[in-house]
């Protein structure tokens, strides 16, 4: 079993209230320590401090928070239930250079406001099976999932391009649209962690977009370019110049599908 102790800090000698002067107070119904120092220290539980002082400011916070800046938190720890001695296995080694995709839902936020939670997290649901069902035909990899996100790795650019088309064109429910962020590069597989600059600017691509659209880094265009396959010669790119990435110093090109 385990057991939790809180401990109730005096800010002004930084020293703990004992616990159990804790419970015995709270037992009677006393919300306050007086600490040796001279200072009071309140025994309120933090949710109850928080109720009390700022109960339209965490609401507001929930309400209006953008969900995209879980980004921050999904290229910091790229773990999944695929990061396994086969993961590693399929990528080649432990340091490898692959192609990353993240997705993301376009308007996921403002869809769930209008048809709630439930019928999202079946719109969700969907979504993602319709991902790992391309990422089969594509020989991609699923990386992790996170909200509405999907990260997913190639052996080549121009697979993982073509899994964020046929995503893009089928994203597995009629009331989504989906935008697609492509880079290649050198990363580090260690275990279940897959983490370097590579994933960390793939991730910065997908966020510099607004609408439904694919983007590529500079050096996966160059790829597709060298690469040439005969049903990408059809498609139109428009150049992204002086674009900033969260986390990277200077100004970069990106290339947007038309």
């Amino acid at each position: 079993s385990v057991e939790v102790v809180r401990f109730f800090v005096c800010h002004g000698c930084g020293n703990a209230v004992p616990d159990a002067y804790v419970k015995m107070l709270r037992g009677k119904g006393v919300a306050d320590f007086d600490c040796p120092c001279g200072k009071k220290v309140s025994l309120a539980e933090p949710h109850e401090r928080l109720q009390g002082k700022y109960p339209s400011k965490v609401a507001s916070m929930d309400a209006t928070a953008d969900r995209r800046r879980d980004f921050d938190a999904f290229i910091m720890s790229a773990r999944g239930e695929t990061h396994t001695r086969s993961f590693v296995d399929w990528a080649g080694g432990e340091r490898v250079t692959l192609a990353i995709v993240f997705t993301d839902v376009v308007g996921s936020t403002a869809l769930e406001n209008t048809i709630g939670g439930e019928e999202m997290n079946e719109v969700r649901r969907a979504h993602f099976a319709q991902g790992r069902r391309l990422l089969d035909e594509h020989e991609g990899r699923e990386i992790k999932t996170i909200g509405d996100a999907f990260m997913a790795a190639f052996h080549s650019v121009d697979k993982a391009l073509d899994f964020a088309l046929a995503l893009q064109a089928q994203p597995g429910h009629a009331q989504i649209k989906v935008r697609a962020g492509i880079h290649v590069g050198a990363m580090q597989v260690e275990g279940s962690d897959v983490f370097g600059d590579t994933v960390n600017y793939a991730a910065r691509v997908v966020g510099a977009i607004a609408g439904a659209e694919i983007w590529l880094s500079e050096r996966a265009k160059e790829d597709i370019d060298s690469f040439r396959a005969i049903h990408h010669r059809a498609l139109k790119w428009t150049r992204q110049d002086d674009v900033e990435m969260k986390g990277f110093k200077g100004k970069f090109t990106l290339w947007a599908l038309c």
